[in-house]
């Protein structure tokens, strides 16, 4: 592939739409590997930006030589008053176009028969930006025309509907890469510049809680808000990091420390640092008296135990018991996590795993991301487990959790 080396359209600062300079590179990674004629231009003079080699053998050209030309000014067309027509038609109204038969004249093999597809490339705020062009020889369908016209306009027709919803599709995945790749970005930075002031806060919450601990008990309204603020702070600090492990795993950088841990005693710590807060629901833990030995993360394995407690509690409003229980089961340590609240509908539980996607019913009752549980496949994947939901609206949810025992070897 072949491009122009100095764009127009440099974004100059970050924002929340789509870069262009991320579209037209999407775009002409696509046309890199087209083993076809494509070929993507600019602005309303149709400037070369990028093409397929097949693009530049079309026109008998070398590739230096078309590099910021006007497409109709590249082409030897025998009417290039109707291709120009075309491309600033489709770059005005944005509707896909096929055109008719084009005649293009060569220098060493004579006249070919061509149609064109033109497609037009969008910036974020609807304005247009280029276009996308596929040529297709159908200088075999327009000899078969001479001899069975009906024939080969039914394969045009055909092609026509198959080019246009390739088309569709490639626009499609471009648009959405670029979408992806800034909401990476933000996500990155904004939970970086949160994380820096709320750490300061916590701190502070802390210290408050400390010098005014005889105060707080003496001043019930007093110790309810230091305690508020202590907890939304600590709530707030939750979801950043969450921010921040989703932007880590769609980088790939989400790290695992595995060494031998006994997960008993890891969801003991966190089934007691739960209860204290509880006030309408109670927690029953049951796990075997010996350890259960796993190879993992102890931070990170806290995490998945910690967010299945919290949900469990969380999308039980009415309060009641939340079943906590880890057992051996052959070569694997299975944790559930079972609770008796709104459950989840069917129709949402092939999708509960994915990111930012929260249950239907879920909003009615707190708010949240929808990446937790995200995270928390994610975690489990990468220590070589997987995560189980059984659940019926109305009734409740079990969580399971499947990891390897690890077998210790004497030397």
């Amino acid at each position: 592939m072949w491009r122009i080396a100095k764009g127009a359209y440099e974004m100059k600062e970050p924002g929340a739409i789509p870069n262009p300079t991320d579209t037209l590179t999407a775009w002409c990674r696509l046309v890199e590997h087209a083993p076809v004629a494509m070929a993507v231009t600019l602005g309303e003079t149709h400037t070369l930006h990028c093409l397929s080699p097949a693009f530049a053998q079309l026109l008998d050209a070398a590739p230096l030589e078309l590099q910021g030309r006007c497409v109709a000014d590249a082409l030897a067309v025998a009417n290039a008053d109707e291709v120009v027509a075309l491309l600033d038609r489709v770059f005005a109204t944005g509707a896909a176009e096929v055109s008719a038969v084009f005649h293009h004249v060569h220098p060493h093999r004579g006249p070919d028969s061509y149609h064109w597809v033109v497609w037009r490339i969008g910036l974020g705020d609807g304005s247009p930006m280029g276009l996308a062009l596929q040529v297709q020889d159908v200088t075999p369908h327009e000899q078969r025309h001479n001899t069975d016209e009906a024939l080969a306009e039914h394969l045009r027709e055909v092609n026509e509907r198959l080019v246009l919803a390739g088309l569709r599709e490639q626009a499609a995945r471009a648009e959405a890469e670029a979408a992806l790749a800034v909401r990476d970005q933000f996500l990155a930075i904004a939970s970086h510049e949160l994380k820096t002031p709320l750490t300061s806060l916590i701190g502070y919450t802390y210290m408050l809680q400390q010098t005014a601990s005889t105060v707080m008990q003496s001043d019930e309204i007093f110790g309810r808000a230091v305690t508020l603020i202590t907890n939304q702070a600590n709530r707030l600090n939750s979801m950043i990091d969450q921010l921040l492990d989703v932007s880590r795993i769609s980088k790939g950088q989400l790290r695992i420390e595995r060494r031998p841990l006994d997960l008993g005693a890891l969801v003991t710590r966190v089934v007691a640092g739960i209860r204290i807060t509880l006030k309408q629901h109670t927690m029953s833990l049951t796990i075997p008296d010996e350890p259960v030995l796993v190879l993992g993360d102890d931070l990170r394995l806290e995490q998945v135990v910690q967010n299945l407690l919290s949900n469990a509690v969380k999308y039980s409003p009415a309060g009641g018991p939340v079943l906590v229980s880890l057992v051996r089961s052959g070569s694997e340590a299975l944790l559930e996590v079972t609770d008796k609240g709104i459950g989840i509908p069917a129709d949402a539980q092939m999708h509960l795993f994915d990111s930012f996607f929260r249950a239907p019913n879920a909003g009615h009752h707190t708010s949240g991301f929808g990446i937790g549980l995200y995270v928390v496949k994610e975690i489990v994947t990468q220590h070589g487990g997987r995560i189980e939901v059984d659940s019926t609206e109305g009734q409740g949810s079990t969580f399971r959790v499947a990891l390897p025992i690890h077998v210790e070897t004497t030397a």
